[in-house]
This record gives structure tokens, sequence and C-alpha cells, in this order.
């Protein structure tokens, strides 16, 4: 379901990590001859945990606790495998020991350092398939820097209660943090990172700082400031693009380590991640509170190594294969208009509960805006059963009650049932189960 092509030894050669849904999942080292050996079982990659297949189904790659060698995520039908690099061509599953043990139907996962503190973070995407009843809300862990990760979906709003896919990550609105696009079979979910870094602070969050992924789907007014957010910003960041010249075009493959102090950060450019999908080619590296970069060293596919000293932080630097006597600064142009992403939702629906239900159940909703509200309740042949016309309601938390009857007051029958729900710009279908 999943692949990657990627250096888990460091000996500049891209190996290959297959990620199989029926079947065991298969490392493959680089003979350096055109040629690839499976080196599965000797490295440690097993294929049952706790007597189960794992049912692979997406995967990434990074250095999650920055010891130079690249770790692997990989989502699965059961729980999530998080392999940890050991540094001797050997890894180790640590998933439940640094609590990543996502145990949802995962599909897209990326390590991105949403709080640019210069270490990893975990964002797991979840969809339920073939009614397995496991949850759909997707998971963001935060890395606690001593080798384990915390969940903090719930205080972020980061959950998305939708049947997802996959997803991608990357600045969207081009203002210093990482954001997130997440593809659901209802209608997808831009998550707009607005995190004010001061969270880190030990006292009870408060409404003003969740604002990471809490304005979720709002409209984008945060993009126009950009400038000046990135510039305030107490955990700045570094964004690299790479043009390779004797290697590939995009660099892909090129392995980056950028030295502040003692405090190395390494990271490889990939292309693939999670499930039939790919994160931005721009590298992002979190720099906290630091100025200046002591060392840059670009490490690419072709064998050439680039070393760059004292570089003062910047927004983005564009390196070029080989030109070690120049690189570019992106600058932000000034009076940069705020971009528009189309039509943002008003409004989300998530599934019925309980579910299945005998005769009652609930259909909790939230508006972003004041909308005017409509639920329309279905047969699977197309047949209108029901019809709640709620008209306009304020912004917040919702539920709509169904009792289990149509229109004329009569119990329907057992089965399968769709409700569409309409606020505003936004439209989505579910499906719910009346079992008697």
């Amino acid at each position: 379901m999943g692949r990657n092509l990627f250096d888990y030894d460091g000996d500049t050669w891209a190996d290959l990590f297959v990620a199989n849904d029926h079947g065991p999942d298969k490392l493959y080292r680089n003979n350096k001859d055109g040629t690839f050996a499976d080196v599965s079982e000797q490295s440690g990659i097993v294929t049952l945990i706790r007597g189960k297949p794992t049912g692979a189904m997406g995967l990434c790659v990074g250095d999650y606790d920055n010891d130079a060698d690249l770790d692997l995520f990989v989502t699965n039908y059961d729980e999530d495998l998080l392999w940890r690099n050991n540094g001797n061509g050997t890894f180790t599953n640590v998933a439940e020991a640094v609590g990543v043990a996502n145990v949802g139907v995962g599909w897209y996962a990326s390590f991105v350092d949403f709080d640019n503190d210069g270490y990893r973070d975990l964002y797991v995407v979840n969809g339920d398939v073939d009614n397995s009843q496991k949850t759909n809300l997707n998971r963001l862990y935060h890395n606690n820097r001593n080798g384990k990760f915390v969940d903090r979906s719930d205080a972020f709003n980061a959950t998305v209660d939708s049947v997802a896919r996959g997803a991608t990550a990357g600045d969207f609105d081009n203002d210093g943090d990482v954001d997130f696009f997440v593809v659901n079979n209802t209608g997808n979910t831009l998550l707009l990172n607005d995190l004010d870094p001061s969270w880190h602070i030990s006292k009870p969050a408060s409404q003003e700082n969740l604002t990471q992924i809490q304005r979720v789907l709002l409209p984008l007014r945060y993009a126009r400031d950009a400038a000046s957010r990135r510039n305030q910003s107490k955990n700045k960041r570094l964004q690299i693009r790479l043009i390779g010249t004797k290697s590939n075009r995009d660099g892909i493959g090129t392995r980056v380590a950028v030295r502040v102090k003692d405090f190395v950060q390494t990271q490889e450019l990939i292309c693939g991640t999670g499930f039939l999908g790919s994160d931005s080619l721009d590298l992002e590296f979190g720099l906290a509170g630091a100025s200046r970069i002591d060392s840059l060293t670009l490490t690419w596919p072709s064998g050439i190594v680039d070393t760059y000293e004292n570089i003062y932080a910047s927004n983005m630097f564009i390196f070029t294969e080989g030109e070690k006597e120049k690189f570019v600064v992106a600058v932000e142009p000034t009076g940069k208009q705020a971009t528009t992403w189309g039509k943002v939702k008003d409004a989300e629906v998530f599934q019925n509960y309980p579910n299945p239900f005998n005769p009652e159940t609930w259909i909790p909703y939230k508006l972003f805006e004041s909308s005017d509200v409509e639920f329309s309740i279905f047969t699977p042949s197309g047949e209108l059963v029901r019809e709640f016309k709620l008209g306009q309601q304020s912004r917040g938390e919702k539920k709509l009650y169904w009792d289990g009857k149509n229109a004329a007051g009569e119990t329907v029958a057992s089965g399968i049932y769709f409700y569409q729900f309409k606020a505003g710009n936004t439209q989505s279908v579910r499906k719910m189960w009346l079992m008697k």
C-alpha cells in the first residue's frame, strides 16, 4: 500500500521500504550495483505484532529522535508501528513505549515540526474501513524532546472526525509554520496552523493559545498577517528548497543536516508520504529561538557535498547543487495579497451516536459561522424518510435528535439510512444503521 526510497544506513544510496497490506513489510538494502537485497528479517522488521499480521496502509520517514539516522512510522489496520533506527542496520518497534501506538485504521502519517521547536512531531490520519467501528479521529502527537510523544489532538482540535484516506503537509498560507490538508470521503479539511509557541508554558491552555489548529475551516483572514506573524514568532523556522544539477531536478534523496551549536537536525528530501500522497518538497527545520545556523550540510545523491557555515536565519534558502559559492535567500514581496484557497467550509457534521442505534440517535454537527441548517434522511434507494429544516442557527457545537420515525410519525424498519447535512456552502452525507 505504501513505499519509500530513503537511505536508512547512511551510505548515500537509496534503500527501499515496502508497506504491504496483505503480506509482510519488506526492507530492501541497495547493493550499489542496480540490485537490492531483502534485509527485512535481519533488520528486525517483523510481520506479526501480538500474533496478528500488521496490514500496512502507509508510511513516513523522519529522524524523530535527532540522532542523525532516519526512523520509520507505518500505519496499519490494527496498531501502528514506529520503527526506531538503531544506527547499526537494525530497527526496534517503540510505538507503544513512546506513545504513538495509534489504534485507528491509519492511512497518512507525516513527521513534521508543527511548533518549530526543532523536534519532529507526528500527524496520523485515520479512516474506518469494512465497518470496523474503529476511531476516525486523527492524531497529532507532540514530540516531548525526550524520545516520547504526547497526544495533543483534542487540545488543538486536530481530530477531524471523518473517514479519511490521505493528507498533505506544507505551509499553505506562507506564515512560517506547517499546515495540513486532509482528504475525507465526505469532503476535505484544511487545518491552518496558527500556533503561538507560548503554549509550552505549563499552565492550563486558554482559548487564545489554542489557535494552532483550533481555527480549522474559518475564513483565512490570518493569511494577511503572515509576514508580521513570521517575524514575531518565538520559534522561527528555516525553509529549504533544492535544485539538483547532476542529481535529479528536485534534489530528491538529498540529505540535509542543520547544526545550531551542538544540536543537529537531519532530514532527507523524500517524494511520497503516507498513503498515495506526498508532502511539500520544501524542507522545514524548526529553529526554536536561534537566529544563526552554525553549519548546513547538503549531501546530494550524486555524491556532491555542499557545506555552508555561519548563516543567519532567513525564511527560505534556495540551494543549487554544486554551487557552494552562492545561494538564494527568498524575499517576501512587499504588498503581497492574501491567498484565497477556494471556498472554506461553514460547518462540519460528524458520525451519529450511538451507531448502530435502536430506536433513537443523535447527529452532532458544528457551525463555524451562522448558517441555515437542513437535514434530510434517505433510504439506500433514495426515498426521502424525514426532513428537518432548522433555519438560521448561530455558530457553535450542536446536535440533531432523530427518533427513528418518518414524516408520518411511523417507526421505520431496520436497515441502513443516509443523512444529508446542509449548512452554508457545506454539504455532506453520512451513513447510519438502525438495528432492532
